[in-house]
């Protein structure tokens, strides 16, 4: 087994915690990833499982065997980095290979296992060439390939895509995809963005603040945020969040002057003051009968149209397939389907359920 176990880690420079108590178990052949804003600890974390930085207090395990005190080169991993860390005076057979040599693998074995890596990538025209003469997407094939290479226990991915257009940074992350169910060696992946954490993960990681929000697969974390940070966070557009008030009868919520019908929460009372937040692909508009929308702005970006207008004086934003009817300056009437509106603890940010 090489699946990582992370137990009540605490990262601290000097008398600053930057790392408040981490927990996580990551299974054997998982693709997890850490995801967060800037500055939430996701990288540090990373580079601590690497052995690149140490642990203040808690526990780092591969398989069964704890890590604190290993030496990075000594924990059997293989780490991708966002600038590639290629040597720029070696051909793309001879970084892929450096790793082998230095292990003391004969020069037949590397060969044969850089050609068949090379092979599955698509690097086997380019092995002779500098990492100089190669776009950023082949740069960053031959990273990944310089990790494969070695067979490690785990891949540990440093925001590897962020160098990379918009175009090239999509069919990079399926051909990640396409390289762990090749090689389903325990993965994990730290990124800001978190369109690549939904299309990557089996898992994913929420971090912010040196803490975990919530840990679940995409879909839980898009249908079941279990605060309002995971709620804002994960999604695009992102979440709408309206205040709140709960009716007697904790069925319907009052927003401003229009109620609206909601599930009832069942830790929650009645009069109580919520946050309301739902996807801007639930509304729908209709003719007649809904709440009130004024239209600010339409958005269309080919495949959808943003509608962005107000209810009362908060502004939100309604996703539509294709083009829309509707235009700014309208006033239109839409609807949200009960079943998919999240009330939130306005003090604690906690999901009332």
């Amino acid at each position: 087994m090489s699946g990582v176990t992370i137990n009540n880690v605490k990262k601290a420079y000097g008398g600053f915690e930057i790392l408040h108590g981490i927990d996580a178990e990551i299974q054997d052949g998982e693709f997890v990833v850490l995801v967060g804003p800037s500055g939430c600890g996701k990288s540090t974390l990373l580079r601590m499982i690497a052995g690149l930085e140490g642990v203040t207090s808690g526990t780092i395990a591969i398989g069964d065997r704890v890590i604190n005190e290993v030496h990075a080169k000594d924990r059997d991993i293989a780490m991708v980095f966002q600038n590639y860390a290629l040597y720029p005076h070696m051909t793309v057979e001879q970084n892929m290979g450096f790793s082998l040599k230095l292990a003391g693998r004969k020069a037949p074995a590397i060969r044969t296992s850089v050609e068949q890596v090379a092979g599955f990538l698509g690097l086997s025209p380019l092995l002779r060439r500098y990492p100089r003469q190669l776009s950023g997407g082949q740069r960053q094939r031959v990273a990944m390939g310089r990790a494969l290479v070695r067979n490690p226990k785990v891949f540990l991915f440093d925001e590897p895509l962020s160098n990379l257009d918009a175009k090239l940074r999509v069919q990079m992350r399926s051909e990640i995809k396409s390289l762990h169910r090749q090689f389903p060696t325990t993965a994990v992946y730290v990124t800001h963005d978190q369109v690549e954490a939904m299309t990557l993960a089996d898992r994913i990681i929420v971090m912010c603040g040196g803490r975990i929000e919530q840990v679940g697969t995409p879909g839980e974390l898009y249908e079941q945020p279990a605060n309002l940070f995971v709620a804002g966070f994960i999604g695009s557009p992102a979440m709408n969040f309206l205040p709140g008030e709960l009716a007697d009868d904790m069925r319907s919520v009052l927003l401003g002057e229009q109620r609206v019908s909601v599930k009832a929460p069942g830790h929650a009372k009645p009069r109580q003051r919520v946050t309301v937040g739902f996807r801007p692909e639930r509304i729908r508009f209709c003719d007649s009968g809904g709440i009130h929308f004024k239209v600010a702005d339409v958005e269309f970006t080919g495949a959808n149209s943003y509608v962005i207008g107000h209810i009362g004086r908060e502004q939100i934003c309604a996703s539509v397939n294709g083009r829309t009817h509707v235009k700014a300056g309208q006033s239109a009437s839409i609807a949200i389907d009960p079943a998919s509106i999240h009330l939130f603890d306005t003090t604690t940010g906690k999901a009332l359920v």
